[in-house]
């Protein structure tokens, strides 16, 4: 027999054997849910999490779209958080989840309803100027206000807001992620800063940034290049002026610190005026 022929036949079994083994195989025959604490286990079900994901058990483990699950349980379930789903051959797929953490609240324009928004600026919830303070009490935490706010239509309940949508809000999420740094992560973020206000003097390129400590003292600086070296630096003198003044730190909740450039010091540096009485 021509070795041509031989080879097609062979490559045709192979073929075959496969197609056998990706039908019978690797098909999807077990779905599981596992929670990053086991608390958050009581506040959605697993059976909730897999019905919104729509994969489907006897489909091929390799057609299943992490995309689209994760959109699609996201979707359904804003307060969750999916953070990968894992193929665990030859037939289970596992589908890891947590819960989001609202740290910032942002007013919706136009109306009295605020948007509830994670680090990632992902809309959690959006709830009245009531349910706002109600959900607080329920977390044990206050969410961290934003001096500015965000358009009806740029806010829609379990995607993030676009980019697009407000230079405010993209300077607001780098300063959470500049805290982040600084080992402020989440909630300690909202316990530490009480509002946010970015805002831009007309005929300006640069924002200026305002956040309010919960202590009451205000940090100010301009959004530029060296956002994260300006949140290091006045985090630093903020702890360092704690610590020196000891029982004394209601000394340091009024007035406000703001950046100074200096062309000796390549950093530039804080300082600290107070408020007249």
């Amino acid at each position: 027999m021509d070795k041509r022929v031989v080879t097609i036949i062979i490559f045709f079994a192979v073929f075959a054997v496969l197609l056998i083994i990706g039908a019978t195989v690797f098909v999807v025959r077990d779905i599981e849910v596992s929670f990053a604490t086991a608390e958050e286990a009581n506040v959605i079900t697993s059976e909730e999490i897999m019905a919104a994901s729509e994969i489907e058990t006897g489909r091929n483990i390799f057609a299943i779209s992490e995309t689209r699950a994760v959109f699609n349980i996201e979707k359904a379930h804003p307060a969750i958080k999916v953070i990968n789903i894992e193929r665990k051959f030859p037939s289970t797929i596992i589908i890891h989840v947590t819960a989001r953490i609202p740290i910032l609240a942002v007013q919706i324009s136009g109306e009295q309803n605020y948007a509830m928004l994670d680090r990632e600026m992902f809309v959690v919830e959006v709830v009245s100027q009531a349910e706002l303070i109600a959900r607080e009490t329920q977390f044990g935490y206050s969410l961290t206000r934003a001096g500015y706010q965000l358009d009806a239509a740029d806010v829609i309940l379990g995607e993030v807001v676009d980019e697009d949508a407000s230079n405010e809000n993209v300077i607001t999420q780098n300063l959470i992620v500049a805290f982040e740094k600084q080992n402020l992560l989440n909630q300690e973020f909202s316990d530490f800063i009480a509002e946010v206000k970015v805002t831009r003097e007309s005929g300006r390129s640069v924002y200026d940034v305002a956040m309010t400590t919960r202590s009451g003292l205000d940090i100010l600086f301009e959004a530029n290049s060296d956002l994260k070296d300006e949140v290091r630096l006045s985090y630093a003198w903020y702890c360092a002026e704690i610590a020196r003044v000891g029982s004394n730190a209601e000394s340091v909740t009024t007035g406000y610190i703001a950046y100074i450039s200096d062309d000796d010091n390549e950093d530039g540096y804080f300082t600290w005026y107070r408020y007249s009485e």
